[in-house]
């Protein structure tokens, strides 16, 4: 889900997660969440956050969101594999925040204090508790710099059962 977004300072936020094309071998020795088999072979390869300041005519290298506690790569040459939800938010400090959705069904913030050019894990904004399925958080600013927060929740034992409820969960947070 690609997203885009404009600073204060004027610069363009470009933030998507990947699926990097892999070979049917590697494919085969991961054999964990996170693969995907068609249409192509595929391993989930991250989040990239690149930055424009000249409204997109050139974009920088990406800069991968890492950090998150026990969640490795799904192969040596690609990072961690969380994936962004949503656009980046500016707090009224000026603070950039990135929120995903990472392993173990567990919403996840990252920030910048520099308009973007590096990221860091600040901690989770949801956690699963091995009961539930945690799925799409989505974010927004509020007039007041408030933000607020919403997902969807399944319980487990209903993962496999297309008519069994989905509960929407959402929560005001201070910047």
């Amino acid at each position: 889900m690609p997203c885009l977004t404009r600073s204060r300072e004027g610069t363009l936020l470009h933030s998507s997660h990947r699926i990097e094309l892999v070979s049917e071998d590697i494919l085969a020795s991961t054999a964990i969440a996170g693969v995907m088999q068609n249409p192509w072979p595929g391993l989930h390869a991250g989040t990239a956050i690149h930055r424009s300041e000249d409204d997109g005519l050139t974009w920088s290298d990406p800069v991968w969101l890492s950090g998150l506690p026990d969640a490795v790569p799904l192969h040596l040459s690609l990072n961690t594999p969380v994936a962004v939800r949503g656009n980046v938010l500016q707090t009224s400090s000026d603070r950039l925040s990135a929120y995903t959705l990472g392993e173990h069904n567990t919403s996840c913030l990252f920030a910048s204090d520099d308009d973007g050019r590096a990221w860091s894990y600040v901690g989770p904004i949801a956690e699963e508790h091995n009961e539930t399925d945690l799925g799409y958080p989505h974010a927004v600013s509020l007039p007041d710099w408030r933000v607020f927060v919403v997902s969807y929740l399944n319980r487990k034992v209903d993962v496999d059962d297309r008519t069994a409820l989905r509960f929407i969960e959402a929560c005001v947070v201070s910047e």
